[in-house]
């Protein structure tokens, strides 16, 4: 059977964690990527986000001799269903209590920003606006917006909102929300200085991030 050319990163994920499901032991990276052909740091860098979902899981492996032993991976096993979770329900008493507050955008924001501070380990060295946005496509991928730059990174196209559902009932509240998580993201990168305004649905199905450095500000001398 044959590999898509270009699949999406969470198609690219569907693969890796079908691979594993289907093997009847732990599998190694370079045996992924060689079904795959794809880099070994590719499929180490879906597996990380396989293992963050709690969809697969690293196993402890004894080495027969000097030298680190190889990592292998694993699909996790369903969980028996135990009952019903309606956490729908949860994010709509939780974005209620939001509306009713007496400034619900400033709480949404700040809700926002201590996810994405949480999510988000600063990477080492200094930042760039640059290093800035390409963390900040790779975490909004991992978070299920599927972003997709352009404009040489100034922009940031999101074609899916995982939380459309509480969008349709509660508004501009959970875009709010989303864009306090950017922000929070942003203020974890060190010396980065972008700022970021969210334009929700520029298409039905759209919605735009607009990412500003001060690069692309008119020089005073112009």
């Amino acid at each position: 059977m044959g590999v898509a050319d270009n699949p999406s990163p969470a198609g690219r994920r569907d693969e890796i964690l079908r691979i594993l499901a289907a093997a009847p032991v732990p599998v190694g990276v370079a045996e992924i990527a060689g079904r795959l052909r794809v880099h070994p740091n590719t499929v180490r860098f879906h597996l990380d986000t396989l293992m963050r979902s709690g969809h697969a899981e690293r196993m402890a492996v004894r080495a027969a001799g000097p030298g680190r032993p190889p990592a292998l991976f694993r699909a996790v096993p369903a969980a028996p269903d135990r009952g019903p979770r309606d956490y729908r329900l949860l994010a709509d008493v939780l974005l209620a209590d939001i509306a009713a507050d007496g400034d619900p955008v400033t709480r949404a924001k700040r809700a926002g920003r201590r996810w994405g501070r949480r999510i988000l380990d600063p990477p080492r060295g200094p930042g760039t606006p640059v290093k800035a946005t390409e963390v900040l496509v790779r975490e909004l991928d991992r978070a299920g917006f599927a972003p997709r730059p352009a404009d040489h990174g100034r922009t940031v196209d999101l074609d899916s909102c995982p939380f459309l559902d509480a969008v349709h009932t509660h508004g501009r509240i959970v875009c709010d929300l989303h864009l306090g998580f950017v922000e929070g993201m942003l203020g974890r990168l060190e010396n980065q200085a972008v700022a970021v305004e969210l334009v929700p649905f520029v298409r039905p199905n759209r919605c735009r991030l607009s990412l500003t450095s001060p690069d692309d500000e008119p020089s005073a001398a112009r």
